[in-house]
C-alpha cells in the first residue's frame, strides 16, 4: 500500500509533531485481533515480504524470535489498554523507538497504529 493512506493533515502531525518520518521510519496498523490491516513498504522490506503477504496475518507469522514475539505482544496489549505506549524495543538486530497509539477503524472496530524508527 502507498502512504497516501495518510492524508496531509496527518502527515504534518507525525512530521513536524512526532518526528516521524513515513518515508524512513516503519509504519503498520493491526486490529483489535492483532492482524495487520496495514504495512508500509519499510515495514515489508524489512521482512522481505510483499503488503499482501502480512495483511491479515499476526506477529508469528513471520517474526520466529519468542523475547520478540512476546515483546511486541505485550506492547500490543498496553496500546489497548492505555490508549498508547511508547517502547524502546530490540528486534533484528536493531534498536527502534516504538509508538503504539489505539485508533477507531471504523463500525465499532478499534486497532493499533504503530511508528517504529531506529535509535
Amino acid at each position: 500500500m502507498k502512504e497516501s493512506f495518510f492524508n496531509d493533515d496527518f502527515l504534518y502531525f507525525f512530521k513536524n509533531i512526532l518526528d516521524i518520518d513515513l518515508t524512513k521510519d516503519i509504519v503498520f496498523i493491526k486490529d483489535s485481533n492483532l492482524n495487520y490491516i496495514y504495512a508500509n513498504e519499510l515495514f515489508c522490506n524489512l521482512f522481505n515480504t510483499a503488503p499482501e503477504l502480512i495483511l491479515g496475518k499476526k506477529d508469528s507469522f513471520f517474526i520466529f524470535n519468542s523475547e520478540i514475539l512476546q515483546n511486541c505482544y505485550e506492547s500490543d496489549l498496553e496500546a489497548f489498554k492505555s490508549n498508547f505506549s511508547i517502547s524502546l524495543e530490540k528486534a533484528f538486530g536493531c534498536n527502534f523507538k516504538v509508538l503504539k497509539v489505539k485508533i477507531n477503524l471504523g463500525s465499532f472496530r478499534e486497532g493499533i497504529l504503530c511508528f517504529a524508527k531506529l535509535n
